[in-house]
This record gives C-alpha cells, structure tokens and sequence, in this order.
C-alpha cells in the first residue's frame, strides 16, 4: 500500500519480513531511549527493551 500525495511524504507500507528484524529492534531501542524515557522505568529503559519489544510483537 502506499500512503501520500505530491505533497507528503511517501511510505510504503508491507508486511513483516524476517530481515526487517534487526531494524525494527533498533528502532524501538532508540525510541524507548530518547522520546519514551518517560514512559519506562530506568530499568526498562537500561536492560528491558529486547523483552518489551518481543511481548509487543508476539515472540
């Protein structure tokens, strides 16, 4: 599917596929560790981000 016109951004969107697996782990570390801080405790934040992120995709 593809989102956007001649004035917005384009994102393709698709589904899941294994190799997508490491990114998708680095960005959900990345978000946790600058915009989500707030909402984890610090240990979340420091040790808990791997099992955060596989609850929330089902692993």
């Amino acid at each position: 599917m593809i989102i956007g016109n001649d004035f917005e951004a384009i994102m393709y969107i698709r589904n899941y596929q294994k190799n997508d697996l490491k990114s998708i782990i680095f960005l959900f570390r990345e978000t946790v560790h600058s915009v989500n801080s707030k909402d984890y405790t610090q240990e979340q934040v420091k040790y808990g981000y791997l099992k955060i992120l596989m609850k929330k995709v089902g692993i």
